[in-house]
């Protein structure tokens, strides 16, 4: 393992959180580089910032994620919840009752074709089953050739031609396992044995539910077994990724997790990503009241506790309709869909402090965008970038005009609204393409002139922020990598969008995915939080949550706590008046 590694922690708390880590596992999976044959770009990214090396009960070598995935019991499919890593006994492989049995099992039904062609790799693959980031991009001949008998170069759907299979997963994808590349860790997925997954009956949906499933002592145990193994063993942790469901009870269980994270972990950075879909099935004024409750809650009870607080979605926070994205043809309604674009951003964002001799802290990242007790930061995003395919980035940049070259990912918060601080990155654009081979024309000439003159990436982009953004804050990244979008990442983007990500006068081939793309992210503090915020307050006093507001009262609440989380998430607010 490489000793430089600063290391981070990540939890998933809910089921959608789990549905965008899943998505974000598999794009770092698909990035790693077994042969020196197969490197396309320089090592940039340093895999053991959030990857762990182990050993299995076999000695062999292991790669998983630094991961504890909460959710609830029944919502793993085909998944055993010790993972499939380890060959370890559970209680329904091991009765020691001498008497008859009788076991009842349910139905999980089939593993998808993605599933399924992943087995067959695996299967296949029986000496080694990971290697470390140490070993990934420097393999030599040796091992590489060693690498291709045991499929490692060739992913999932990729035979040993090069060819890419497609995989049509958005009617058969139900629960985020049924699309997750890597192994995980035995440790990794705590289920709360409480509740049932998709239980109507008994539904996991008051905040105050989560609070006290964690404060339970068998929970908590369990809980504090799980966050102590991964924690004590970085040599150097940098902090913590939390990604959290904030419309249901599990808002509630990060809450509480959180305040003695904080307490525990002063001096690390404690980033949360506030996640919530697009779209819901059950729209009516109650549910829609419910969930407002949990969001305003969650949304309380996180800043208090982290280092920074990002909300995420492609609609509202609590009600829809979705946000159109250009370039892309997504299903509102489908988690595997929206849950990609969000995982895909997180990606990007989160390089600055995973990179192989990372000059950024996760902690020093957090403090720069949240002056003065900004607590709550808002993510842009490009994806892809819209490059075409014979165009420059300098082009790309001067064909914004007066727009910033992203769209908010956080609701409620324009773009162009006025920002104090920043962290942009920018991933995947070719060196030869860095500035035009044509003389430009139009009202940008003299700026675009200007971007010409330098020669990397890096170099016009901070010229380009420093023209656009000339009172931000801004610390900027220009990596060469870009994202890895091939199986199990949905078929979301448009026909015009090549297999490389750029924008192409050519429709792409039915048959034909994209396999990578470039991007650009911005987070950012940024005064159009205080109308977020302001806006879920209002909403409260203006619906009729008197139906649902006996439920959290029952689930704990206290009877001034909601006032109290409204008065402080409006005083938050204030924080963010463009004079202060």
């Amino acid at each position: 393992m490489a000793g430089s590694a600063r290391e981070v922690v990540t939890l998933q708390i809910g089921h959608y959180a789990n549905f965008v880590g899943t998505h974000w596992w598999n794009i770092q999976d698909s990035s790693f580089v077994y042969s020196a044959s197969e490197m396309v770009y320089p090592k940039e990214i340093n895999h053991d910032v959030l990857f762990r090396e182990g050993h299995n009960l076999k000695g062999e070598i292991t790669y998983t994620p630094r991961l504890i995935a909460f959710d609830l019991k029944g919502s793993l499919r085909m998944l055993r919840q010790e993972g499939e890593l380890y060959d370890i006994e559970t209680e329904e492989d091991n009765i020691k009752w001498a008497g008859d049995t009788t076991l009842h099992k349910v139905d999980t039904g089939q593993k998808n074709e993605f599933l399924q062609d992943l087995d067959k790799d695996q299967d296949e693959d029986i000496a080694v089953t990971d290697v470390s980031s140490k070993d990934i991009d420097t393999l030599d001949t040796q091992e590489a050739a060693t690498s291709d008998a045991h499929g490692h170069v060739a992913p999932p759907g990729v035979d040993s031609s090069g060819v890419v299979k497609l995989y049509d997963l958005d009617t058969s994808v139900e629960v985020w396992t049924d699309y997750l590349r890597p192994h995980l860790h035995p440790r990794s997925i705590h289920l709360v044995q409480q509740y049932q997954h998709h239980n109507e009956l008994e539904p996991f949906d008051v905040f105050g539910f989560g609070e006290s499933v964690y404060r339970h002592h068998s929970s908590h145990t369990e809980v504090e077994d799980r966050l102590h193994f991964f924690l004590e063993e970085c040599d150097s942790l940098q902090g913590l990724h939390i990604l959290v469901d904030t419309y249901d009870a599990f808002g509630g269980l990060a809450s509480a997790m959180l305040e003695e994270l904080a307490d525990d972990y002063v001096n690390k950075g404690l980033l949360v990503f506030g996640v919530t879909p697009a779209s819901f099935h059950n729209n009516t004024m109650r549910d829609n009241s419910q969930r407002l409750l949990n969001t305003l809650l969650s949304y309380g009870g996180i800043t208090r506790h982290c280092s920074a607080f990002v909300p995420l979605t492609l609609g509202h926070p609590v009600k829809t309709p979705p946000v159109t994205w250009p370039n892309l043809q997504y299903q509102a309604d489908l988690s595997y869909h929206t849950s990609a674009i969000l995982a895909s951003s997180l990606d990007t964002v989160t390089l600055p402090h995973r990179l192989d001799g990372q000059s950024c802290l996760l902690s020093q990242m957090t403090q720069a965008l949240t002056p003065a007790n900004r607590k709550v930061v808002t993510l842009q995003s490009s994806l892809p970038l819209p490059m075409t395919e014979t165009g420059s980035f300098v082009d790309t940049l001067m064909s914004c005009g007066d727009q910033l070259p992203w769209l908010p990912l956080t609701p409620m918060c324009a773009s162009q609204s006025e920002m104090v601080a920043q962290s942009v990155v920018v991933r995947g654009v070719p060196p030869d393409r860095l500035k035009s081979a044509h003389a430009s024309h139009g009202r940008h000439t003299a700026q675009q002139s200007v971007l010409d003159g330098y020669t990397t990436t890096q170099e016009v982009l901070d010229q380009y922020l420093q023209d656009v953004c000339p009172n931000t804050l801004s610390a900027s990244l220009a990596v060469r990598t870009p994202c890895k979008v091939a199986a199990p990442f949905p078929h979301i983007f448009s026909s015009n969008i090549n297999k490389d990500g750029f924008l192409s006068p050519k429709p792409r081939p039915s048959m034909s995915g994209v396999e990578t793309t470039p991007m650009m992210t911005s987070l950012q503090s940024n005064t159009a939080v205080r109308h977020l915020l302001d806006n879920m307050c209002t909403e409260v006093r203006r619906q009729d949550v008197a139906k649902v507001f006996h439920r959290f009262v029952d689930a704990g609440l206290e009877a001034d706590e909601l006032s109290e989380t409204v008065e402080s998430l409006r005083t938050l607010s204030e924080y963010y008046d463009a004079g202060r």
